[in-house]
């Protein structure tokens, strides 16, 4: 009888796991949004530096290659067609040919509308030998913006990669309504 007494439990008693499990689900409760919001913040930014590289590598290819380098929305990836930004198309034009030089995607889903025309005319944005930013028809340095938005978040839900000549920006706007893939978001010239 001595030895029944002093033995020791082993374990957890069911009110001890109860409440541990109650303490585990609300702090995944609270965690869950916070990190498909992050999520979803990380998606668009990704988004919006893919763009911002393929800007940078077209004004490099222009400057290297001594060349037209257009940066453009593309169905097939070696074409200017279309006006979806999720999908655009850097393709030089040495000697008035048209050669694809690169194909980017811009993945993530929850991406409802990406881009918007920068001229209503060509929508597409063009460099020269002096790696200017153009648009449109006009040989005149210029700028645009190009903005990648998402359903997903309430507050900075897109990002405005903005051209302006020899420059590029990226601003966090929040929009209140993204539209549908390829609509035009916003235009500024």
């Amino acid at each position: 009888m001595g030895e029944a007494m002093f033995r020791r439990n082993r374990g957890f008693s069911l009110l001890e796991l109860i409440v541990t499990m109650a303490v585990i689900a609300i702090i995944v409760g609270i965690a869950v949004p916070s990190f498909n919001s992050m999520i979803a913040r990380s998606r668009i930014s990704a988004g919006a530096n893919q763009l911002v590289a393929g800007i940078q590598t077209a004004r490099l290819l222009a400057l290297r290659s001594n060349a037209r380098v257009d940066l453009c929305p593309s169905t097939d990836g070696s074409t200017c067609s279309g006006s979806d930004w999720r999908h655009f198309a850097i393709i030089m034009r040495k000697g008035g040919t048209p050669t694809p030089q690169r194909d980017v995607q811009i993945n993530g889903t929850g991406i409802v509308a990406v881009g918007s025309p920068l001229v209503s005319a060509s929508n597409k944005i063009w460099f020269l030998a002096d790696g200017f930013a153009r648009t449109g028809t006009s040989t005149a340095p210029g700028k645009g913006t190009v903005s990648i938005c998402t359903t997903r978040l309430s507050s900075e839900n897109a990002r405005d990669v903005q051209i302006n000549a020899s420059r590029v920006s990226v601003e966090r706007p929040t929009r209140a309504g993204c539209g549908s893939p390829g609509e035009p978001l916003d235009t500024t010239l």
